[in-house]
């Protein structure tokens, strides 16, 4: 597998960096642990005047068109043969974590070909205090 890293004309955003590597660690391991060896990869940031956009994509297998609207929601998993375990948290705390930071999360996958993940932060507008809850019950 091979992957790829690139930080295109840097923007500042003020964020609870914690929070942040949460976001960035839970979507390249998702990108990794669904993709087959020989795919590929590739995470990039870039700043745009207003914000900073976090995109990582990937080769693997892809998301169905009809578990695409879903994927946020607390305890949802994709249906899938791989034994891998997890609890379907991961990314309802990306997108609580996200939507804390003033910014969205878009997502696009074809089967068989990969997805794409989109973090979109304001930049230097938002300040989240150290204790904000990412998920409330």
């Amino acid at each position: 597998m091979r992957l790829t890293q690139t930080l295109r004309d840097a923007a500042l955003c003020e964020a609870d960096r914690t929070q942040l590597e949460r976001v960035i660690t839970n979507l390249l391991s998702n990108a990794i642990k669904y993709t087959p060896a020989g795919g590929w990869v590739r995470a990039y940031a870039e700043g745009s005047g207003s914000s900073v956009r976090l995109v990582v994509e990937d080769s693997g297998v892809g998301i169905p068109p009809d578990h695409l609207p879903h994927i946020f929601d607390r305890f949802y998993r994709v249906p899938d043969p791989n034994p891998e375990k997890g609890l379907g948290l991961g990314l309802s705390f990306v997108a609580a974590i996200v939507k804390a930071h003033g910014g969205e999360i878009h997502v696009t996958s074809e089967v068989g070909k990969g997805s794409r993940f989109e973090v979109t932060l304001p930049v230097g507008s938002v300040r989240v205090p150290a204790e904000t809850p990412v998920m409330q019950s």
